[in-house]
């Protein structure tokens, strides 16, 4: 990655490839600070969620032993992203980014994560 670069992570769902390091593997870009363009530099593959393992309609306090967790196959429509769009959130995580670069001064790595079409950042390393 080069100066000029913002690195990114995306995940979808809630991010649990990289809080409990399981196998897939996220998208990979990067947006370039100058030009504020985003180059794909890998397509996820899968990753696996977390979910409460309940089949009642009625809301259920988590317990631990009560989750499953499922594959995520981004090829599935549901998890689809077409390359435009992809590119589209890789800018506004981007802006994002610079933010964060702003404000400890110093190059970071970004990951972050879609959900619902929401995006959230929720990590940031120093490179």
């Amino acid at each position: 990655m080069k100066n000029d670069e913002v690195g990114i992570e995306l995940a979808i769902g809630l991010g649990e490839g990289f809080s409990f390091n399981t196998e897939g593997s996220p998208y990979y870009l990067t947006f370039n600070k100058t030009t504020k363009k985003v180059e794909i530099k890998e397509f996820g593959n899968y990753s696996f969620e977390t979910q409460a393992d309940d089949t009642s309609s009625k809301p259920v306090n988590v317990r631990i032993g009560s989750t499953k967790r499922s594959r995520i196959d981004y090829q599935d429509s549901r998890y689809l992203i077409d390359e435009e769009e992809l590119l589209k959130i890789g800018v506004d995580i981007g802006e994002i980014a610079l933010t964060v670069h702003e404000y400890y001064k110093q190059p970071q790595c970004v990951k972050g994560l879609l959900y619902k079409n929401d995006i959230y950042l929720i990590n940031t390393n120093n490179i």
